[in-house]
């Protein structure tokens, strides 16, 4: 039943309640039948789905930083009562040398050339033989020669003894000769310089005696054996006392 329907009962009603006879008329009239009228049907309003709302998402700022949860906090036991370990001594290990690297051939660079000490050094301090003949000889000299570094002789040398005291000139006896004479004495010689006076650096030989030689001296000039009996030589003044005789040669280092 439709609502027209209904409506138009509920209107009839009223009309016919308004009165008795319409009541009456209500009881005993037994309405006349009619031709079902066929319902109207209206049809029901086409509903249209309202439209799906599309949500933009809000950009999320990147200026704000990301939550980060709370740390959980895990309940600790308490540490039991855990004896401490006995200290005990620790060797200290040696350190391990690295291998020397393995040597890369160079080339050498060339060798400095050294520093020379002297101008002039002695190449030659000897004893001539003393017995001569049986006997002790005659000679009590000690003749010097100076020479280049090629054994060439040197004039024009001052030779003298280290107190400067005597001193001669190369030359003077023979190229590049000197010869100091001993008389029951002794000299220790260098080359004090040029005789321009410009001095030169120059070893000095050992003390060449004629009155107190050299046990080595002595041995060497054939006065005695070894020193036992040259010792006892000297103390019998029998050593050939005054009548030794040396060579002497300086040469120049350069």
């Amino acid at each position: 039943m439709t609502r027209a329907h209904t409506a138009a009962i509920i209107a009839a009603f009223v009309l016919l309640s308004g009165s008795a006879c319409g009541v009456a008329r209500l009881a005993g009239v037994r309405p006349t039948p009619r031709k079902p009228v066929s319902p109207t049907f209206t049809r029901a309003a086409t509903f249209t789905p309202a439209p799906t709302l599309t949500t933009t998402p809000t950009p999320t700022s990147t200026d704000t930083p990301a939550l980060t949860p709370s740390p959980t906090t895990t309940p600790t036991t308490a540490p039991s009562n855990t004896p401490l370990p006995t200290a005990t001594a620790t060797l200290k290990a040696k350190p391990v040398r690295p291998a020397a690297p393995a040597a890369t051939a160079t080339t050498a660079a060339p060798a400095a050339t050294p520093t020379v000490a002297f101008d002039f050094i002695v190449a030659q301090q000897d004893v001539m033989p003393v017995i001569e003949n049986g006997g002790c000889g005659w000679r009590h000299s000690i003749f010097v020669t100076v020479v280049d570094a090629n054994g060439a002789p040197i004039d024009g040398l001052v030779v003298s003894d280290k107190d400067d005291k005597v001193s001669f000139v190369t030359g003077d006896k023979g190229p590049g000769q000197v010869t100091f004479d001993l008389w029951k004495n002794g000299y220790d010689l260098y080359i004090k310089g040029d005789s321009s006076g410009k001095p030169v650096r120059s070893q000095t030989t050992r003390h060449l005696s004629s009155d107190k030689p050299e046990i080595s001296d002595m041995i060497k000039g054939s006065v005695c054996k070894d020193e036992a009996e040259c010792q006892a030589k000297i103390a019998n003044f029998s050593y050939c006392f005054g009548h030794y005789a040396y060579e002497v040669t300086f040469k120049r280092t350069h």
